[in-house]
């Protein structure tokens, strides 16, 4: 690989990286003017861009806005009412429970793969924010490989992201990202929901089912 070749491939990755970061924050917690500011930042804004959308199609960071937002998040994914657990184990169990099997089974993977997750009563290692930084820090692992030519650790953490998409990821985020659609009342998580399917879907056709990457990316 040369150096346009090599500078070609870490852009790539870091563009799949910064997406992984976008629905990681827009998963996290609510929507707040601080969080619309970062929206500029180089990264974010390229990942943006990545997914066909553009700042100001972003909501506006006014007052009632904002607030509208919290409350479509809170009711979404927080409760106290019927909500959308974004947990993975509660999703594919039978009996919707929480801290089971599944959960232990993505926080062996985490582990095995050389990282260490610090479980609390917030997060587990199923929770959607945890997976996605999990696949943010395997990306971060192979941009640092191929800068340093090291081409098995390349290759390692690539089979990794492959094996957790196939195993985790896709197993469960595109049922999750219905309900979502399903349910939200504001088109601003109408519009998370099928983007978050959709680029799943892709990662998924570009490493596991080997599609190509640049043409997916444009269906979004």
């Amino acid at each position: 690989m040369n150096k346009t070749e090599t500078e070609y491939s870490i852009a790539e990755l870091k563009s799949r990286q910064g997406l992984y970061r976008l629905f990681n924050r827009l998963l996290s917690k609510e929507i707040d003017q601080q969080f619309l500011g970062e929206l500029r930042e180089p990264g974010l804004s390229a990942a943006i861009h990545q997914l066909g959308l553009y700042l100001d199609e972003w909501p506006k960071p006014d007052k009632k806005t904002l607030e509208q937002l919290a409350i479509e998040f809170t009711r979404l994914f927080l409760g106290p009412g019927k909500h959308i657990s974004p947990h993975e184990s509660v999703q594919i169990a039978q009996d919707g429970t929480l801290n089971n099997g599944t959960t232990a089974s993505v926080g062996q993977f985490i582990e095995v793969a050389g990282f260490k997750f610090t479980a609390d009563s917030k997060k587990y290692p199923d929770h959607i924010c945890s997976e996605f930084e999990f696949m943010e820090a395997l990306l971060s692992k192979q941009i640092e490989a191929i800068e340093n030519t090291d081409i098995e650790e390349a290759e390692t953490s690539k089979m990794l992201q492959e094996e957790f998409l196939h195993r985790h990821l896709i197993r469960w985020i595109p049922q999750f990202c219905a309900q979502i659609e399903q349910s939200a009342t504001l088109a601003f998580y109408k519009a998370l929901g099928s983007t978050l399917s959709k680029f799943v879907q892709i990662e998924y056709e570009y490493l596991v089912e080997k599609g190509d990457q640049n043409q997916k990316f444009c269906a979004l």
